[in-house]
């Protein structure tokens, strides 16, 4: 079915002439608070992915986000399939954590920060390095640093990085 790129939601399969996409959320207005006339969605390329025994479909690929125009219309071939994506383990914040970090009680908040920052920094450093692992297991394998780039959602200058010990 065709839809506006606005309503695309969480679990979504889409394609438009750039390929096929699942999207790890919601598509955003690419200024928040701004109407603009572009959307951000993060996304993870679409490889045939199946949902699991469990009712998920595990999708433990690094996201990106792309860009598009807010008045373009994608093909949706799945509506909010059930998706479990890497980055939903990381901690998140909860309402009240938001409200402190945006009131004036900034001694509050800064404590909040003060614990959650290690936290995020940990798991995004654990998952970078089983990242940069898989790259060089992949270049290792043969696999060309363009593909690498397509399927990572990094560039081919981070996949040269990478494999050169300089990331």
């Amino acid at each position: 079915m065709q839809v506006n790129v606005t309503d695309i939601r969480r679990g979504d399969r889409f394609s438009d002439a750039r390929g096929t996409y699942i999207a790890i959320g919601a598509a955003t207005p690419f200024i928040p608070g701004h109407d603009g006339d572009r959307v951000t969605i993060r996304v993870v390329k679409d490889e045939g992915d199946t949902i699991a025994a469990d009712g998920i479909m595990h999708l433990d690929r690094s996201s990106r986000a792309i860009q598009r125009a807010a008045d373009r219309t994608v093909e949706v071939h799945d509506r909010e399939l059930p998706i479990a994506h890497k980055s939903d383990r990381l901690p998140q914040y909860t309402d009240e954590t938001d409200a402190v970090l945006e009131s004036t009680d900034r001694e509050r908040a800064a404590e909040l920060l003060r614990i959650r920052i290690p936290k995020v920094v940990r798991v995004l450093e654990e998952q970078g390095s089983e990242r940069d692992l898989l790259i060089r297991k992949g270049l290792h394998a043969g696999i060309p640093v363009i593909e690498l780039a397509e399927l990572s959602g990094l560039s081919r200058a981070r996949i040269y990085q990478i494999r050169d010990g300089r990331r």
